[in-house]
């Protein structure tokens, strides 16, 4: 919930408009009656049924043949889907957009930082999807460095606390610790980008937009160099 409300106020700060919201119970096994209603399914698929009746009634056998493969009628109205989920969940709940048709590849798909999984290339209906993630090339560099020093893969959080402690190393070596100086509006730079301190007790990053592609994720737009 407090993702849809981040993304609720930054969609109307760009002027967009978010036709729908849906909730989920995290540990259910089964999700299609949410993607469901989302899809606006059963009066789809009852519009398409009653268009069949017409036109059978009009005899026109070339119209109900176009129709055929379809299992509801029309799009949906929206023009992307935000999921901020993660792993077999997220997977799941992607191919069900389809399933229920949703055109994925019509309807953008948009997530957050919990896709940095490369395992997400798997799912067809996630192909082509963007998110907002640490840049690559960093972020390879830091796990390249962890693993020869520890000989393991670094948990993801792993570069948040190597950047607050390098963060404050390179303070306390200035001798400028302070809140004024935490909350340098120029910010600092991270190995998941630039990143700075706001004045409500929330931080800020600059992050790459990613697309998700088979093989490794493609850069749509780089993460800023500056704030």
């Amino acid at each position: 919930r407090a993702m849809a409300e981040a993304f609720r106020a930054s969609v109307a700060s760009h002027g967009g408009q978010i036709l729908d919201s849906q909730f989920y119970d995290p540990a259910a096994k089964d999700h299609s009656d949410v993607v469901k209603r989302l899809a606006r399914f059963e009066s789809r698929k009852a519009a398409l049924n009653q268009l069949r009746h017409q036109l059978e009634a009009r005899g026109d056998k070339q119209a109900l043949a176009k129709l055929e493969k379809q299992d509801t009628l029309g799009d949906v109205d929206f023009q992307a889907v935000f999921l901020p989920d993660e792993g077999n969940r997220l997977r799941s709940l992607a191919a069900l957009l389809p399933y229920y048709d949703i055109d994925t590849p019509k309807v953008r798909l948009l997530g957050t930082m919990q896709w940095d999984d490369p395992g997400l290339a798997s799912e067809p209906a996630l192909t082509g999807a963007w998110y907002a993630g640490a840049p690559p090339d960093a972020r390879a560099d830091f796990e390249s460095r962890y693993r020869q020093t520890y000989g393991a893969k670094p948990p993801r959080l792993a570069s948040l606390g190597y950047d607050a402690a390098a963060l404050v190393a390179v303070l306390a070596q200035a001798g400028q610790i302070s809140t004024q100086v935490l909350q340098n509006p120029m910010g600092f730079a991270g190995i998941d980008g630039i990143f700075r301190f706001l004045p409500d007790g929330t931080s800020e990053r600059g992050l790459s937009v990613l697309e998700v592609a088979r093989g490794a994720p493609r850069v749509l737009a780089p993460s800023p160099q500056n704030f």
